[in-house]
């Protein structure tokens, strides 16, 4: 029910960045893949979004248990989602090359992260009008998601009385 929720709350709230990105998509990187290789790699991005959202739920029901007062853990729990997500995208590009490199011969061993904290550029997810490809947008809707899910675990919770 959480992600369902987070799901539906992400993709509305991108709804916009969604209709932008589909006209253009025949531009997008993605589509030089095989239909294997898509396949694959939203595959992936799935797993390591599943992956991001476990843990969010692990740390967000953690510190709804230790701060007392259900507003403050709110806060908290945003913030740590949101810094939880700035260190998942900073390090998805090395991930995301791993895979690049089962599907491409000769593609050379490398590190491609190039910003381990990217706190800017996560913020401006938040903004459809910011975002043009797909990998901005799975990351969109992956950060919408994340908040999302702190917000349920927070009324799902906490009394109404606390809150």
């Amino acid at each position: 029910m959480i992600v369902l929720f987070s799901i539906i709350v992400a993709v509305a709230w991108q709804f916009l960045a969604i209709l932008r990105v589909s006209k253009s998509i025949t531009t997008d990187s993605f589509v030089t893949l095989s239909p294997v290789g898509q396949l694959g790699l939203a595959t992936v991005t799935i797993a390591l979004v599943l992956i991001l959202l476990t843990i969010n739920i692990y740390i967000s029901r953690t510190l709804q248990q230790a701060i007392a007062n259900p507003v403050i853990a709110l806060v908290v729990n945003l913030i740590c989602a949101f810094f939880l997500f700035v260190l998942f995208w900073g390090v998805s590009p090395q991930l995301f090359y791993l895979y690049y490199q089962l599907l491409l011969d000769g593609l050379p061993w490398q590190w491609v992260i190039r910003n381990w904290l990217p706190v800017k550029q996560t913020l401006l997810l938040l903004f459809p009008g910011h975002i043009h490809n797909t990998s901005s947008l799975a990351a969109g809707i992956a950060l919408i998601m994340q908040l999302a899910q702190v917000v349920l675990i927070y009324k799902l919770q906490t009394p109404k009385r606390a809150r």
